[in-house]
Order: structure tokens, then sequence, then C-alpha cells
């Protein structure tokens, strides 16, 4: 019995170790802050809205990537962030308050809002995809419309 106990106690140990060594490499690929590839700011093209019009909500969805900055949201907005496992990840940013909405004049605070980092698991994936959708309203919300931009049309400036 007591060299029962001795030879578990040995396997307690050796499992033990491998396993301290072992799960450190296994979770390091899964955390999607260890996503390696090229940090981009993203911006909007060039685009109008209405006098009267007025942005109340920004989504971005980003596939194959990650979130890693955003600049300052204005006052008053209400802003969930989500970067999965999967490398998906989305922002959604809606103002509290009509006011506190982003105007004509203020477009071009979408510049660089946010900075993703695309990861790539093969050359030859091709998973990183990026969208951005605008909700605008004019002043009574009677007239909601969406504004929406891909990958393709969105400039994206690698970060030095």
């Amino acid at each position: 019995m007591v060299n029962a106990l001795l030879g578990r106690s040995r396997l307690l140990k050796v499992l033990g170790i491998v396993i301290a060594l072992i799960l450190p490499i296994l979770l390091a690929g899964r955390a999607p802050c260890a996503a390696r590839g090229k940090i981009l700011g993203v911006s909007l093209p060039r685009f109008t809205i209405e006098p009267n019009e007025t942005i109340v909500r920004i989504e971005y969805h980003v596939n194959g990537g990650v979130i890693v900055k955003i600049r300052n949201i204005p006052s008053c907005w209400d802003l969930h962030i989500r970067n999965g496992e999967a490398l998906e990840a989305k922002l959604d940013a809606q103002a509290l308050f009509l006011s506190a909405g982003i105007r004509e004049p203020s477009l071009t605070y979408l510049d660089n809002l946010i900075f993703v980092q695309e990861h790539e698991p093969d050359p030859l994936a091709h998973m990183f995809d990026l969208t951005v959708k605008l909700t605008v309203t004019d002043a009574r919300w009677d007239k909601v419309r969406y504004i929406r931009f891909v990958k393709d049309q969105l400039i994206l400036t690698p970060r030095r």
C-alpha cells in the first residue's frame, strides 16, 4: 500500500510538471490580444449628411482581427466593445441624446477613431474583414437611415 501511494505521488508530480509546462503554451495561442499582424487606423471615406441630420450610432464589425485602441468617444455616448476569442470584434457606440450626436462639421472626428490589429492564421486565409455602419437621423427622429462602409471603401492606415 505504501508503494502504491508513492507511485501515485510521483505520477501526480509528473502530471503537475507536464501541465505547468504545456498549459501556458496552449493558452497563449487563444488570447485575442496575442494576435500578431499589422495595426491599422480605420477612417471613413469622405461623405456628407444633411444639415438637419445627426449620426447617433456607430458600429464597427471586425473579422480576423481585434480592436486594440479607441480614441476618445464624445461625452454622453454609450460604448460597448467585444473582442472575441474567435478573432471577431465589435464596437457599438450610441449617443444618449440627439444633441450628443455627430453633425456635419465634426465628421472628421471619425478619422482613425479605432485601431485594429489584423490576424491571418494563414497567408491564404484572407479572413480579415471590416465593416462600419452609421445610424443617421433627422432632428425630429422622423427619418432614420443607415450608411454602410465595407473594407474596400475604408481608409486603413498602418500605424507606425
